[in-house]
């Protein structure tokens, strides 16, 4: 792969010709493309969309439209009204569990799994509490796959997981897990986290065989303030909205109101419209690399990672056999947000902290970790600037 030539995409590198930015699985940089898109939207036709019957507006529709298409081409998706917009995957899931809130009951059982980003953690944990429900957490087995067993599966409502950890970048085969829990119970809704996974797989959601499938804009080169939640097209055309208002409505009665037809039926309100355009751009952006060069470099990029930090007995590092994109470690002795420091001042950017998974870092047995998370324009340098710095940091905690 000519990374030169794609670290020419994005602006922020000829602004910063020294940084080495590990940190896209927090949020990946913006190439040029996705900004001049969103720029063209401001300067040529911004406005609302959907409702004016004028020039500017029927062109912003159009182009939120197309982008609507193009989520739906990337995602495999069987009909684009199963594609609703939001401001982030956290919305989404908040939303989708709160479409699901008056359809469970006491007894019933929601099921998550130890890797959970607190996003699909959280809403599920207090949906089961508000509605007397079980909440069942997950563990894996010493062969890093999931353990299913001991699990009333005729009484699970809800199962939520992850597609690729945020901290130890372990890929579940959610194909394999959907398979296993809907042959024990078929009326089961199986809610994907795919934040971290779709910039570095394919996604085919009809064939995964899940229910809802959600992610963030800014996660696949595009901008913030956008969300994604597919949704199989029989829940979107009978569920209620989660959000009412505007841009929803069938029709306002008096005592009564209906909704309008999905997609719209979930996207109240004024939608992030540059966003979405945005968006639009990235997934043109992502979809004129070769998948399978994208991902053999990826691999390649985390075994001289996990090689190099392995070079160093003061370093412990978290990941999967089959781990992509991002991979978790510890200096011994020192806390990781001083690793983050020390790092910074060589230009290299990484993300510390529990990275939103406390439950995970307490299986782990740690408070904190220093992540290092990969994107497209990433190099073998990249990694050799990251554990020079981290010779640094045993130099000044003298280890």
């Amino acid at each position: 792969m000519d990374i030169k030539n794609i670290k020419s995409s994005f602006p922020i590198y000829k602004n910063n010709p020294d940084l080495v930015y590990l940190d896209s699985g927090a949020t990946a940089l913006k190439p040029q493309v996705v900004l001049d898109k969103m720029m063209e939207y401001y300067t040529e036709y911004s406005a609302n969309i959907h409702r004016g019957n004028y020039g500017l507006s029927i062109r912003a529709t159009e182009e939120y439209e197309l982008a609507r298409k193009k989520v739906a081409d990337f995602l495999k998706a069987s009909d684009i009204r199963e594609i609703s917009f939001c401001k982030n995957a956290t919305e989404g899931f908040n939303m989708v569990a709160g479409i699901w809130e008056n359809l469970l009951h006491e007894g019933d059982i929601i099921v998550t799994t130890v890797l959970e980003h607190h996003s699909n953690f959280v809403p599920w944990q207090r949906l089961a509490s508000h509605k007397k429900m079980k909440f069942e957490i997950l563990k894996f087995k010493e062969d890093e796959s999931l353990d299913m067993d001991n699990v009333d599966w005729g009484r699970v409502k809800i199962l939520a997981l992850t597609q690729v950890s945020n901290v130890t970048g372990q890929v579940l085969d959610v194909q394999e897990i959907i398979k296993i829990a809907k042959n024990k119970n078929p009326n089961l809704i199986v809610v994907v986290d795919g934040c971290q996974a779709v910039a570095h797989m394919m996604v085919d959601v009809v064939k995964m065989d899940c229910d809802y499938y959600i992610f963030s804009g800014h996660k696949l080169y595009g901008p913030t303030g956008v969300g994604v939640v597919w949704s199989r097209l029989e829940h979107t055309m009978v569920m209620d909205p989660f959000l009412v208002g505007g841009g929803m409505i069938g029709k306002v009665g008096d005592t009564e109101t209906t909704w309008a037809e999905p997609p719209e039926k979930y996207e109240a309100g004024t939608p992030p419209i540059a966003e979405v355009i945005g968006l639009g751009s990235a997934i043109d952006f992502v979809s004129g690399f070769d998948w399978q060069e994208v991902e053999s470099y990826e691999k390649y990029l985390m075994e001289y990672t996990k090689l190099k930090l392995g070079e160093n007995p003061k370093v412990k590092v978290f990941c999967g056999k089959n781990s992509r994109s991002v991979i978790s470690f510890v200096v011994e002795g020192v806390h990781a947000h001083d690793v983050g420091e020390i790092l910074n001042r060589y230009g290299v950017c990484v993300r510390t902290g529990h990275h939103c998974t406390q439950p995970l870092h307490r299986a782990l047995g740690v408070a904190a970790t220093t992540r290092v998370s990969f994107g497209i324009y990433n190099t073998k340098e990249d990694v050799d600037k990251l554990t020079q710095g981290l010779l640094e940091v045993i130099k000044i905690f003298n280890l």
